[in-house]
């Protein structure tokens, strides 16, 4: 019955952040310590125990889980799934649609490192799994984890920066789509795609100055029939939100700091997503949109800010169980916010669980997703950070953390000099010299930079190995500051895309940012010199219909179609056949240039249509 406080600081392998609690019994070495010895103030029972590192619990001889399950491995059908115990045991998996676990895997052999697989699975389906193993002394039980299949979704992941950008830093039919001025078009265009259900969750809503009518989507999707829910921070002006009609719900995060309520240090709802249709029957027609980007006229057409798309429903599921977590409801009517004490279903900040699934696999491509208080995101950005192998780059408003400042610091060190690792910050307040002085001593004084042109330099993103194919190529995007509030008190989304295509892409938007400041890019001719295959394409000319011989590809490709004057005219993600059918019925006559990206080889031909 005794309190024991895990320091912040107790992470990585030897730490305790973001590992289970231990099952079953167990001792527990660490410092006892005095926190309040203050009767008057009302602090009668102010000690504690300090917990260092997990070899603190010291286990009996029962399997004793000491791993969250990682997910190996996921198919349509399948989930290959590993836990581990410091003592032997059997394998045991229970697992469900719903939490109530209605089925069990299992492996008799006696282990410490547990891998089972789930056969017989549902495609975009989220899954709740716990971990048990059982050997001759006792049984040792895990928590209970959301995961999730596969999607029959085409997977298809857009990118959207709100500034010019460089495109003679792309590789070969990537260059990133800019939309100044624009993001609002965009947005209600995909607002417009929606049938069923459109949730929003969004940190800061003006429709004042901007060209286009966000509201007006908003309510036309609901005059057609869309269930609309919207989520907006209780801290910010959210003038927009008065224009919506009447019968669409909102609900607000609480705002203020109550310490007497678990976890009622809040912040901001700092959030940015959309989900349109989650639960649609066709999964092609399921869309997710975040990034850094706000809905209102400074940030849409002044700021620095990227959007990040995704077609595949089983991401799009999992951010509605965020967002149903805040709303405090599976239904068009919102909880009541608990505050500690009333029974409350809408929950904000640190009263949030770790109920999400964080590994996906869209288009072929891994993504994790993490969302904060709950995910110890800021552990996330230093993993990625330290996966680097040839270079990094981060944009950030902010960075007042120190274990960043220090990840950044040692990774550049690690990676030598010269080196293409650089930093852009915002210049704001200032306020975080001792984080820029950290970061200096290992990029030196010429790789990072204060951001200080008009506008403000709003991205949160981290860029790893674009220069190298043969890495693992990640971008790390979505809302989250990399600050104290961003970890423990912000309402915060993060996705880590492991794609060189998509890294390529955001490293356009950097390299034309760092020219701003006057430094220099590196090149990237580490992925220019690709060889371009050609590949059969019948008929051709075509009439506006033709077929690409699919033999030779993987299971997924990505195929763009472009015009003489390098507009795109098809872009499109397919799961291969013996052949694929491509048809532009409507394009102009002319010759077209296809390109087919199959992982890291790229086909091309030339078309002429009659």
């Amino acid at each position: 019955t005794s309190v024991a406080r895990v320091n912040n600081g107790s992470t990585g392998d030897t730490g305790c952040i973001g590992k289970p609690a231990p099952s079953g019994d167990y001792d527990l070495v660490g410092i006892m310590s005095q926190f309040c010895a203050s009767p008057s103030s009302g602090c009668t029972t102010g000690y504690q125990f300090l917990v260092r590192l997990y070899d603190d619990f010291i286990t009996g001889p029962e399997p004793s889980i000491n791993s969250a399950i990682r997910v190996a491995g996921l198919s349509r059908t399948t989930l290959d799934l590993n836990f581990t115990t410091i003592n032997t045991g059997d394998t045991r998996i229970q697992y469900g649609e719903t939490p109530a676990l209605s089925n069990q895997a299992f492996d008799a052999v006696l282990t410490t490192n547990h891998t089972i697989t789930l056969t017989g699975l549902r495609p975009g389906t989220i899954y709740y799994v716990q971990p048990i193993s059982v050997n001759a002394n006792g049984t040792s039980r895990g928590q209970v984890q959301a995961v999730v299949t596969e999607s029959d979704s085409r997977g298809t992941i857009k990118t959207f920066f709100t500034r010019t950008v460089n495109p003679s830093f792309a590789y070969p039919g990537n260059d990133a789509v800019t939309l100044p001025a624009l993001v609002d078009d965009t947005l209600i265009a995909y607002i417009a795609k929606a049938t069923l259900t459109l949730d929003i969750s969004i940190y800061n809503f003006n429709n004042n100055g901007i060209s286009a009518n966000i509201v007006q989507a908003i309510n036309d999707a609901f005059t057609r029939g869309v269930r609309v829910r919207l989520v907006a921070d209780g801290g910010s002006a959210n003038i927009a939100l008065a224009g919506l009609n009447a019968g669409i719900k909102t609900i607000k995060s609480p705002t203020g700091s109550n310490p007497a309520v678990p976890g009622g240090f809040y912040n901001l709802m700092h959030n940015k997503f959309m989900i349109i249709d989650a639960e649609s029957t066709n999964p092609n027609a399921v869309w997710l949109w975040t990034g850094s980007t706000n809905w209102t006229s400074a940030q849409i057409n002044t700021d620095y800010n990227n959007v990040i798309l995704f077609q595949d429903q089983s991401l799009a599921r999992a951010y509605q169980i965020e967002f149903e977590e805040m709303w405090g409801s599976n239904t068009a009517t919102p909880g009541v916010i608990f505050n500690g004490t009333n029974g409350g279903t809408a929950k904000f900040g640190a009263n949030k669980a770790d109920n999400t699934p964080h590994e996906f696999k869209i288009g072929g491509k891994r993504l994790e997703l993490y969302f904060s208080p709950s995910d110890q995101v800021t552990s996330k950005i230093i993993s990625s950070i330290g996966s680097a192998n040839s270079s990094f780059q981060t944009a950030n408003l902010l960075i007042t953390r120190n274990d960043i400042a220090f990840a950044i610091r040692d990774k550049a060190i690690a990676l030598g000099s010269p080196s293409c690792s650089f930093t852009l910050v915002n210049d704001t307040s200032g306020g975080y010299s001792g984080q820029y002085n950290i970061m200096a001593a290992g990029l030196g004084s010429n790789n990072i930079k204060i951001f200080n042109l008009p506008g403000i330099y709003h991205h949160k993103f981290l860029i790893v190995d674009q220069d190298n194919p043969a890495s693992d190529p990640q971008v790390l995007a979505g809302s989250h500051n990399w600050s104290n509030a961003g970890e423990s008190r912000n309402d915060e989304n993060t996705v880590i895309v492991h794609d060189l295509a998509v890294a390529n892409q955001y490293y356009q938007e950097f390299a034309r940012r760092l020219q701003d400041v006057s430094l220099s890019p590196c090149s990237v001719t580490a992925v220019r010199p690709r060889a371009v295959k050609t590949i059969s394409v019948v008929p051709n000319p075509s009439q506006g219909t033709f077929s690409i011989a699919a033999a030779n590809l993987s299971a997924n490709a990505s195929i763009v179609l472009v015009n003489q004057l390098g507009q795109t005219v098809i872009t499109k993600s397919v799961r291969t056949a013996s052949s694929i059918s491509i048809q532009f019925q409507s394009a102009a006559p002319g010759i077209y240039t296809l390109r087919v990206q199959d992982g890291n080889a790229e086909y091309a031909a030339r078309i002429l249509k009659n």
